[in-house]
C-alpha cells in the first residue's frame, strides 16, 4: 500500500532528526553533515534529480539538486542542514530519535528545521512523479538546495551564493515560520571586543591599568549605544522597529590577586538598514574612544563575515505566495540565509512549519498537523510555479 505524503514525510523527518549535524564554535560539539548529506542526495537521486554534493570547509557540505537543469530554475527550495547542540540532560528524551509524546513529535531540529527539509523531500518525490508523466506540462524546474553552517558562520549559503551560475525565480527557506511568509529581515553583525590593560600585583592597584574595569567601561558605552538606536524607529511592519544591540559574552582575568591585563566581550548588532562593516566598525570604535584615551588598547574583530539585510518589495508574486498561506508578509528581527540567497534568485520568501518560539531549546518539538498542512501548501506553490504560469 502506497503511503500517504504525511506518513512519507515523517519517514524521512526521523532518518534526519538521526543524523547528528550539529554546528558549534566549540571543536567537541561541532559535527560534520555529511551523513545527512549522502541520505538526501540517495532520496533525491533515485527520485530522478541531478545531485552535486560540494565541500564548503573541512567536514561540511552543501547539496545542490535539479529535476531538469535543462529548464531555468522556477522554484528552488532552500534549507540549512545543521543544528544547534543539544544539552541531552535537559530533554525528556533522546534529542536524535524522533519522539512522539503528547501530540508533539520531539528531536534535535523539529522545527529548525528538519521539519522543513523532510516536506521538501516528499515534495520533491511528488513532483518528479509529475514530471515523469507529463514533462511537458513543466515551464520551469524545481531545484533543492540543503546547506551547511547556517548556526554559526552561513559558510554554506555564502558559498552557494558566491559560485552558483543558476538563478531562481523563486526561493522558499524553509525555517520556521508559523506558516507565514517572511519577505525581509534585519542583518547580523558580531564583533568581539579585547580589551588590554596592564597586569601587576593586586597590591597596588596604581601600578597596572586593570582591563576589567575598561570592559566595565565599554559595555555601559555600547548599552547606551543601543539607547541610542533604539530612539531611531524604521518605518512599520517590524515589531522591533529599530537596530539592536546585545552583549553575549564577557570573559577576562587569571585569579583574584592579579590585576587584570585582558577581557574579552563577544556581541552583537542586528541593523535595519545596510550597513558595511568598516561602518558598523568606525560606530562602535567612535563610542569607545574615550576608554582608548585612558591607555587601553582595544581591538575590535569579525568572527564571522556580516550577514546583510533581506530587503524588497512585496511583488506580485510575494503576494500570490501569501494569499496561498492565507497570511500576510512579515518583516522579521531576526536572519536567515535568504538575504545572501537574494543573490541569486529574483524573489526570496522565509516560510516553513514550525515556531521560531521552539527553536534552540531542550524538548523542541513539530507537530503533525504542520507538517501536513506545509506539505499542501508546497504543493499549490509548486503548481503556481513550476506549470501554472507556463500558459
Amino acid at each position: 500500500m502506497q503511503c500517504t505524503d504525511l506518513e512519507q514525510t515523517l519517514g524521512f523527518l526521523q532518518r534526519l532528526i538521526a543524523c547528528d549535524s550539529k554546528s558549534s564554535d566549540l571543536k567537541s560539539e561541532d559535527r560534520s553533515n555529511k551523513a545527512l548529506i549522502l541520505f538526501v542526495k540517495s532520496v533525491l537521486e533515485g527520485c530522478g534529480y541531478c545531485c552535486s554534493v560540494t565541500e564548503v570547509v573541512a567536514g561540511k557540505y552543501n547539496l545542490y539538486a535539479c529535476l531538469e537543469p535543462k529548464l531555468p530554475c522556477a522554484l528552488l527550495l532552500s534549507g540549512h542542514s545543521d543544528t544547534v547542540p543539544a544539552s541531552k540532560e535537559l530533554w525528556h528524551s533522546d534529542p536524535l530519535v524522533l519522539t512522539s509524546r503528547n501530540g508533539r513529535l520531539h528531536g534535535l531540529g523539529c522545527s529548525d528545521m528538519k521539519g522543513a527539509l523532510a516536506c521538501f523531500l516528499s515534495t520533491a518525490c511528488s513532483q518528479a512523479l509529475l514530471y515523469k508523466k507529463s514533462p511537458e506540462s513543466f515551464a520551469g524546474s524545481l531545484d533543492l538546495l540543503f546547506t551547511c553552517d547556517e548556526e554559526t558562520s552561513m559558510a554554506g549559503a555564502r558559498a552557494f551564493a558566491e559560485h552558483s551560475k543558476r538563478v531562481a525565480a523563486l526561493c522558499l527557506v524553509g525555517e520556521p515560520t508559523a506558516g507565514q511568509p517572511i519577505i525581509a529581515h534585519k542583518g547580523y553583525a558580531a564583533r568581539i571586543l579585547q580589551v588590554r590593560g596592564r597586569s601587576g600585583h593586586s597590591s597596588d592597584p596604581a601600578s597596572g591599568l586593570n582591563a576589567i574595569y575598561g570592559m566595565a567601561q565599554a559595555v555601559c558605552t555600547l548599552n547606551s549605544l543601543a539607547h541610542n538606536f533604539a530612539r531611531r524607529s524604521a518605518a512599520g511592519g517590524w515589531s522591533i522597529p529599530y537596530t539592536t544591540l546585545n552583549c553575549g559574552m564577557v570573559e577576562g582575568g587569571n585569579c583574584i590577586n592579579q590585576i587584570c591585563d585582558r577581557a574579552q566581550l563577544s556581541f552583537e548588532i542586528r541593523p535595519l538598514e545596510a550597513l558595511l562593516p568598516q561602518e558598523i566598525d568606525g560606530l562602535v570604535l567612535n563610542a569607545l574612544s574615550s576608554i582608548k584615551e585612558q591607555g587601553f588598547d582595544l581591538k575590535l574583530s569579525t568572527p564571522y563575515a556580516d550577514i546583510p539585510c533581506l530587503e524588497q518589495e512585496e511583488s506580485a508574486l510575494l503576494k500570490q505566495v501569501a494569499g496561498l498561506c492565507g497570511k500576510p508578509c512579515l518583516k522579521v528581527n531576526y536572519c536567515t540565509e535568504a538575504s545572501l540567497l537574494k543573490q541569486v534568485c529574483s524573489q526570496v520568501a522565509v516560510l516553513g512549519p514550525g515556531d521560531i518560539a521552539r527553536a534552540h531549546q531542550a524538548d523542541e518539538y513539530i507537530l503533525p498537523a504542520e507538517l501536513a498542512e506545509y506539505n499542501v501548501l508546497l504543493g499549490q506553490i509548486c503548481a503556481l510555479q513550476l506549470r501554472n504560469n507556463a500558459a
